[in-house]
């Protein structure tokens, strides 16, 4: 066969091939195959939104979107997979290149399909894969947009004014002038409302009349002036107030008013103690067998709140004091009517946002009806979930509602394990996060260091370099060393000051104020290092166009020696880095190696912006 011969067989065989493809494609869809549509890495951009995602069939498209003021402005992809999804993947970078991010929302696969004109059905898959991947993108642009303009730049500093502490909210006012000098934008308050028999403020009974611990008068307890008059000389002060939203229980005592509200579980009960057991749901009666009738008696009635020890499902950690909501009720019409006119009630008073008490155990779609009753009329209104505890499919299900903080473990870690940024990394793709030193839950950080003031110094900076958000209860500034309890405290536990880092805090929430990654929750990375006693954190703006590098002697009785050769490593932009104080000095670094001995417990910053 000579040349000619061959080339005319080619050319016969690439038309039959062609005229098979017809069939299925388009002849529209085939010129995207042979020259695709902004396949590639978009350059670099300060708008960059990238997302990474997997097909059924196991296709891997990662998305770069540059968006510029709601707008498109280009739209490039890469792939790791078949022609169809190249097809489909190369139509939606088409389709959505130049237009709004609010238009880009509108576009589904079915409008892919149309644009391709004739496509494989097997194959129809790759325009939803294409049009839901493209879509991730845009939820960490919206997400980045929603942490700017709800907070105006500003993470929430948090003063935890735990009630029990201060008594009477008349004489509040007096703490104002020092919580607003330390810097703090947001003072939470833990539940005033009327309490059970157990007094915790937990264990609430009626959420309308305050605590008579914290009225001036019986007057006070039913129309709640002093707290709104205190959430009025908050705002005169520009600082705003959140109080805690209990939803997911309520105190035994308000069972006997509102009977059908509750969660009914079989309860095993032993005859002499009247001790509880176990508790079972409707269609697993624990049968007489397992719970001879001698020892025990079982009874269908409210079941209390509870936790089941995870190390042994035996073991049951029981909140007698406590009844759980049923959001299965028949009634739920009446339990969602009356949360919506406590929301009501205190957002008449100005309160500004709420801590969502145990987020994960209440339903998404209750949160989610909850969240929109209030944004509908208060917008601007702030939803931060507690989620200590929760597992990740807990996690993925509180996002779903829309809170707009979550909270974070990082109190818990050891400046080395893994999880703490497995952990973060993931989570804060949901939403920004709030961190702290110590809640009113746990121990006093003054207690457990032994009353180190570097080191309570140091972990409120930590909490505030980590989270957009930072926390901390009242007496931490001072070292409190008591913790703090939901029944017991009184003013009288107010003290003794070990030490008074009040100036310190002020230095830090103010450091935290002047930049960008500080207040959101971009990507936290840990860089390994030959010595265990020194961290090495980078931390970067949601844009990625600001990174903070944070050099730790994590040991607080030895000093450390550190030896990097070039900074550039880890602030790799082309720009000038420069090192930061607390005190607001900023010194340009000449010289990129560093080579020196860190204290116990110091500690470096250096910053780089990109621009």
């Amino acid at each position: 066969m000579n040349h000619e011969d061959f080339d005319d067989l080619v050319a016969d065989l690439q038309q039959y091939v062609d005229a098979k493809d017809l069939e299925d494609f388009s002849e529209y869809s085939l010129s995207l195959s042979k020259n695709p549509f902004h396949l590639g890495v978009l350059p670099e951009s300060k708008t960059v939104f990238t997302s990474s995602m997997k097909s059924s069939c196991d296709d891997d498209i990662t998305w770069y979107l540059d968006i510029s003021e709601g707008r498109i402005t280009q739209a490039f992809y890469d792939l790791q997979g078949c022609a169809t999804s190249g097809i489909a993947a190369s139509q939606t970078a088409k389709m959505i290149d130049g237009i709004s991010v609010q238009d880009a929302r509108q576009i589904n696969a079915q409008d892919v399909l149309l644009a391709l004109g004739k496509f494989p059905k097997a194959n129809h898959h790759c325009a939803v894969w294409a049009v839901k991947s493209m879509n991730l993108a845009l939820d960490l642009y919206e997400k980045a947009q929603r942490q700017k303009t709800t907070l105006n730049l500003e993470g929430p500093r948090i003063y935890n004014l735990f009630p029990r502490l201060f008594g009477q909210i008349s004489k509040w006012k007096d703490h104002l002038t020092h919580i607003k000098e330390m810097g703090f934008n947001w003072i939470y308050v833990n539940p005033l409302n009327n309490v059970g028999f157990s007094g915790s403020l937990y264990s609430i009974k009626d959420y309308f009349t305050m605590n008579p611990i914290f009225a001036q008068s019986v007057e006070d307890q039913k129309t709640w002036t002093s707290f709104q008059t205190f959430i009025e000389q908050c705002h005169e002060n520009g600082i705003k107030v959140m109080v805690d939203l209990v939803i997911n229980h309520t105190a035994v005592d308000m069972v006997q008013e509102h009977p059908t509200w509750y969660k009914m579980k079989w309860i095993v009960k032993k005859k002499q103690s009247d001790a509880i057991v176990m508790f079972y749901d409707k269609d697993e009666k624990p049968s007489s067998k397992k719970y001879p009738e001698d020892e025990f008696r079982i009874v269908w009635d409210v079941a209390n709140a509870y936790a089941v020890n995870p190390d042994n499902t035996k073991e049951l950690q029981i909140w007698g004091d406590l009844a759980e909501i049923d959001f299965n009720s028949p009634d739920y019409s009446e339990i969602e009517s009356y949360f919506c006119r406590f929301l009501d009630f205190n957002l008449k008073m100005g309160v500004d946002g709420f801590r969502c008490d145990a987020a994960y155990q209440v339903p998404t779609p209750i949160w989610r009806k909850f969240i929109s009753y209030v944004k509908n009329n208060y917008p601007n209104a702030v939803f931060w979930a507690e989620t200590l505890g929760a597992t990740m499919d807990q996690y993925l299900e509180v996002e779903k509602a829309g809170m707009d903080f979550i909270t974070t473990s990082v109190k818990w870690w050891d400046f080395t394990a893994p999880w703490c940024l497995e952990q973060y990394n993931a989570f804060r793709k949901f939403a920004p996060s709030v961190s702290f030193p110590e809640n009113h839950d746990t121990p006093r950080f003054a207690w457990e260091t032994g009353g180190r003031k570097d080191t309570q110094i140091f972990c409120y900076l930590f909490s505030a370099f980590f989270s957009a958000g930072v926390m901390i209860t009242s007496g931490y500034e001072f070292g409190f060393q008591k913790k703090t309890d939901v029944v017991n405290t009184t003013p009288e536990d107010w003290g003794p000051k070990k030490f008074d880092i009040s100036q310190d805090i002020a230095l830090i929430n103010e450091f935290k104020k002047q930049w960008g990654c500080l207040n959101e929750d971009g990507p936290i990375k840990q860089f390994e290092y030959n010595n265990q006693g020194i961290l090495l954190l980078q931390k970067s703006s949601m844009m990625e166009d600001q990174k903070m590098f944070l050099i730790y002697n994590k040991d607080w009785e030895i000093s450390n020696p550190i030896y990097i050769p070039d900074l550039k490593y880890y602030l790799d932009f082309n720009t000038p880095i420069y090192q930061l104080t607390l005190l607001g000095a900023k010194m340009l670094v000449t010289e990129p190696c560093l080579n020196r001995s860190l204290k116990p417990n110091e500690y470096l910053l250096y910053v780089q912006n990109k621009y």
